[in-house]
């Protein structure tokens, strides 16, 4: 999904969530530049996380993310996220890995359906 500053219209960067081929659990991703990080970047988080957990139905979702970037550990936490484990990712460095799950079970959702709504964070 492509953020995009609600006051300028200019383009932020990308979130999204998404199923890595090498990951049994969908993944939340992100990569705005550091003019963004801090307060927009803690509300489009939890807003896609909501979204994956509710809107989609998804049962667990997770984030990775590289020790040494404390802001990123921040804003997941900030989100509800926890830490999971930490693993060696294929290119060789380490990566945490954080967690979140729905407060109350999800309905079933069959593989084949697609959630492909948009969000509007209010950014």
């Amino acid at each position: 999904m492509a953020i995009v500053a609600k006051d300028t219209g200019e383009f932020i960067k990308c979130c999204g969530i998404i199923y890595d081929p090498e990951r049994s659990e969908p993944e939340i991703i992100y990569g705005f530049g550091q003019r963004w990080w801090g307060a927009r970047l803690r509300q489009v988080v939890p807003a896609m996380l909501a979204y994956g957990l509710k809107q989609c139905g998804l049962r667990r979702v997770l984030a990775t993310i590289a020790p040494e970037n404390l802001a990123s550990v921040r804003v997941v936490q900030e989100a509800g996220m926890v830490f999971d484990w930490e693993e060696i990712e294929t290119d060789g460095y380490p990566s945490f890995v954080y967690f979140i799950e729905p407060k109350t079970p999800a309905p079933a959702v069959q593989t084949s359906s697609l959630c492909t709504s948009v969000i509007t964070p209010n950014i």
